[in-house]
């Protein structure tokens, strides 16, 4: 469940880069870690940030995800919602960016 490819990303990434909110919800009923980081230190909320799925962060956070991981260049999931300029995902945490 938890098993990497060789640049370290878990099913729950990949499903998290292509916002597939079903696969997610499948792989974290059947245990798949939250929180592993891929080779670049992004967790699966970081690659939900970059693709803007609201749902999708929503449940990666009720599932305990955390949005302290910082990836190997010091970017957090919220960084990632700003640098793409998404409004609603940074609402999702309550972040307050002028």
């Amino acid at each position: 469940m938890n098993a990497s490819d060789a640049r370290g990303v878990t099913p729950l990434m990949a499903s998290c880069m292509r916002a597939d909110l079903r696969l997610c919800k499948l792989l974290l009923r059947n245990g798949a870690a939250v929180n592993l980081e891929d080779g670049a230190g992004r967790s699966a909320l970081s690659h939900a940030a970059n693709r803007g799925n609201v749902k999708l962060l929503r449940l990666l956070l009720d599932e305990g995800a955390s949005v302290d991981i910082r990836s190997f260049d010091g970017r957090t999931p919220l960084f990632a919602a700003v640098e793409y300029n998404s409004p609603k995902v940074r609402a999702v945490g309550g972040a307050k960016i002028q």
